[in-house]
């Protein structure tokens, strides 16, 4: 018997779906149906300071009925941005305040190449 498992592409998505994909003897990357505003496809939720939930949005453009495989990002800066907070949330939750700073250039310098 096969496992045939089916998803929605997600911004980062979390561990469940890797483990879906594993397990799966097929697995299909549902992506030529209606995208859906306000959902996990272009957002994700990660904690912040002090334990508060927030939001990383990828902008995009999108039309009433338009399929998930035909939304674009609307702009090209969200990637650093998105990028330098979830560096600071693991560099702070790793290594606290303190070694902030030093960290964050280690890791421009080796992402970025500056």
């Amino acid at each position: 018997m096969s496992i045939v498992s089916i998803h929605q592409p997600n911004y980062f998505p979390w561990l469940g779906y890797f483990y879906k994909i594993v397990n799966s003897d097929v697995f299909v990357f549902l992506d030529n149906v209606q995208f859906s505003k306000n959902s996990y496809i272009n957002r994700v939720q990660i904690y912040g300071k002090d334990e508060k939930v927030r939001w990383l949005t990828v902008p995009v453009s999108v039309h009433l009925g338009q399929l998930i495989e035909e939304v674009h990002p609307s702009s090209i800066d969200w990637r650093s941005k998105h990028l330098d907070i979830i560096l600071m949330q693991i560099i702070l939750n790793m290594f606290g305040q303190t070694s902030k700073k030093y960290l964050v250039q280690l890791i421009r310098t080796i992402v970025f190449h500056r």
